[in-house]
């Protein structure tokens, strides 16, 4: 297939995909806190996190399995990469069982829990580990998947999955059900996300994956890439994650709604891009199994400059209209405190998608090592910083704690390293990426500015400062992504067939 035509069905995939997690998010929500109440939505969110940190009992295994069967494999050697890496991630989910207990029976006095949320706490081990040990294996299958570059398949599996998922979700607790029927509509979601991509990688993929097929010599070729991609994935997940363990530490536990609100609204954008981005890792491996080094360095900066015109008129939109953005959804008593964590929180994604192609480029072409150096620097940063500024500013100092490592780690480590790494000048990479980005700020604000000039109502105020965001997005969109196609995706390519 034509790798336009090819790059372009997985986009519409990932993003038919995208919208139904948006909306199920988005209904979900707002009902889950108003079931739940502030303390019961703030335990979800603090078991969800819990459950993604056991993430890193995968050591890195996932972006390998991705690296690997996205460069040109056989099949043989596929099937024995994955058999390893399943043997891999099963030893991990083993390891969980005695964390898991540990923490069902210890997390009531490590966060600030009311006594009812004690007790739900202490009941939750079996659904906890249940749906810790399927995401472990939808996640492997997932990574197969992505890596053979079959997203339309990928998300047409985890819609099925997140329908019905939520679907169990609002029976369950409209039938009076508590947090411990959520967990176990969660497993009954993953597990079904799970035995559809099995099917698809056995009987469309034609991989026969057995634990008998794992190799000694693919384990320890995998092993070399994985164990700089899990300090990485370490790293990643300690930014993203530990704002909710620090908030839940050291303040009321009703603040980690307010700070998960306003993570989730800043992050609708990079929630809007990932169906693109998360499609140039694979992308830069396959171009780096051809050794086309050039269009490496055309994706550099090419995909930056599409990523943050893509973005940078919705972040500014976003922060415009906040306060309404948040009464609308969740209510009026939200809006002053969940703004303020925005606002910084824009910044935390700005950044993030600054280094997001930069960062897709060093996993494509197995330069892990250093990619995780920067990442653990920036976490510790992180972690230090969060736990200082939390005391004086509450959920702003987290927020802020966040964002002052990433403008040195994503705004100024990694992007001259791949710069040299592609070939690319770093003076001319910062000047064409961040020149068109300077003049489409300013000419957002300025449309916003006098758009604001115009006495409507709030809901019509959001409705036309939209369709004005969307119109610059989609004139500027018109001119970079034709140059992104023509420069990085118009000439066939062979993966992905098998």
């Amino acid at each position: 297939m034509n790798r336009k035509r090819h790059f372009i069905h997985n986009i519409i995939g990932n993003y038919f995909g995208f919208a139904t997690q948006l909306v199920v998010v988005l209904i979900l929500t707002p009902f889950m806190i108003r079931m739940l109440g502030d303390g019961g939505f703030g335990l979800w969110v603090v078991v969800q996190t819990v459950v993604g940190y056991f993430q890193v009992l995968e050591m890195g295994m996932l972006p390998a399995v991705i690296h690997h069967t996205a460069s040109g494999n056989h099949r043989e050697e596929m099937e024995s990469m994955v058999a390893s890496a399943l043997l891999w991630v099963v030893l991990g989910l083993v390891v969980s069982v005695p964390v898991v207990e540990l923490f069902v029976r210890e997390g009531g006095g490590w966060f600030s829990l009311q006594s009812e949320h004690i007790e739900v706490i202490e009941d939750l081990y079996w659904p906890i580990l249940f749906l810790i040990v399927l995401t472990g294996l939808k996640r492997l299958s997932h990574a197969v998947i992505e890596g053979r570059q079959r997203m339309v398949v990928l998300n047409l599996n985890a819609t099925i999955a997140t329908l019905t998922g939520a679907g169990c979700t609002v029976s369950l607790l409209l039938s009076g059900w508590g947090l411990e029927a959520v967990l176990w509509a969660a497993a009954v979601q993953m597990a079904l996300e799970l035995f559809l991509n099995a099917l698809f990688i056995r009987y469309r993929l034609f991989l026969k994956i057995s634990p008998l097929k794992a190799s000694w010599s693919c384990f320890t070729e995998m092993i070399r890439y994985a164990i700089p991609a899990f300090l990485a994935d370490v790293a990643v997940m300690l930014s993203h994650r530990i704002d909710v363990l620090v908030i839940g530490l050291n303040l009321p536990v009703t603040q980690v709604t307010v700070y998960t609100i306003g993570s989730r609204i800043s992050g609708m954008m990079e929630k809007c891009l990932d169906p693109l981005v998360n499609l140039l890792f694979p992308l830069a491996s396959e171009l780096h199994g051809e050794g086309d080094h050039d269009r490496l360095g055309v994706l550099l900066v090419e995909g930056t400059r599409l990523v943050l015109i893509l973005a940078v008129p919705g972040l500014l939109l976003v922060g415009w209209h906040v306060k309404e953005l948040v009464t609308w959804w969740v209510g009026a008593d939200y809006a002053e405190p969940v703004s303020s964590v925005v606002w910084v929180l824009l910044g935390v994604v700005f950044m993030a998608l600054f280094e997001a192609v930069a960062g897709r480029i060093l996993l494509g072409t197995g330069e892990v090592v250093f990619d995780a150096w920067v990442s653990a620097v920036a976490a510790v940063c992180n972690v230090i910083l969060s736990v200082i500024l939390v005391r004086s500013l509450g959920v702003v100092g987290v927020a802020l704690g966040t964002l002052l490592p990433l403008l040195i780690a994503n705004g100024v480590v990694v992007p001259p390293y791949v710069c040299r790494l592609t070939g690319v000048g770093v003076i001319a990479f910062y000047g064409r990426v961040l020149g068109p980005v300077v003049v489409l700020v300013t000419v957002t604000i300025l449309c916003l500015s006098l758009m604001s000039m115009v006495e409507v109502s709030p809901v019509v105020g959001v409705l036309l400062n939209s369709l004005v965001v969307v119109g610059i997005t989609l004139t500027s969109v018109l001119w970079m992504s034709r140059q992104f196609i023509e420069r990085v995706l118009s000439y066939p390519h062979n993966g992905s067939s098998g």
